[in-house]
């Protein structure tokens, strides 16, 4: 496997996370039958701080997309426990911020409105979720990953002859591509090191793979 682009940190825009106590939530919508969002498992997220010190989700923009890439243990997640019932409204690493008070294509404003709005209107977009199952035996894997800067996760950088082109082959409905993020490794999760390691060695390789949609 190359590992040669493993030092290559991502373009990463965040709220440290001070201590804080909890804010008010928050309301939930639904798109009406005109919306640019319907069909696309989007859901709303509004939330309500009282200052900018209190902490949001840590974000990425890559590819022209905004993605959560850890939680801060703040106000997000504050909505989740608020929506623990039904996990389609759930906020989780990997998901695209796809609009930030009504803004959709100018990324660095949308990072800017999460970094300083007290008041956020999101559309939140759940990445495509499922698994991989790949035997090594003596054929090299044929990826490269580059460790994500929350360090929970993988993405992938490139594809080669290998394993995980045989498995793309005859799986097309689950094949890997370039710029997905590997969020578990035989069970392996939060820690990218770690799941590196088990990515190199075990012969036989479960994973969980994230796609942002």
């Amino acid at each position: 496997m190359n590992t040669s682009g493993l030092a290559k940190r991502f373009c990463c825009y965040f709220v440290e996370p001070p201590k804080f106590e909890a804010s008010a939530v928050i309301a939930i919508g639904a798109f009406g039958a005109d919306s640019e969002f319907e069909d696309r498992g989007d859901f709303i997220v509004q939330l309500n701080r009282r200052s900018v010190d209190v902490p949001l989700f840590f974000l990425e923009e890559f590819d022209g997309k905004v993605i959560v890439t850890k939680l801060s243990q703040g106000i997000e997640t504050e909505w989740n426990h608020y929506h623990v019932t039904d996990r389609s409204l759930l906020i989780s690493p990997c998901d695209r911020i796809v609009s930030v008070n009504g803004e959709t294509t100018n990324i660095s404003r949308m990072v800017f409105d999460c970094n300083s709005s007290l008041e956020l209107d999101l559309v939140v977009r759940h990445s495509e979720r499922f698994r991989v199952i790949l035997e090594k035996a003596q054929n090299r894997l044929g990826m490269s990953v580059l460790l994500g800067i929350a360090k929970t996760d993988m993405r992938v950088s490139r594809l080669e002859d290998g394993v995980v082109e045989q498995w793309n082959a005859l799986h097309p409905e689950n094949a890997l591509q370039v710029g997905d993020r590997i969020v578990s490794v035989n069970d392996i999760t939060q820690d990218s090191a770690i799941m590196l390691r088990e990515l190199s060695c075990a012969r036989v390789l479960h994973l969980i793979v994230m796609r942002i949609r």
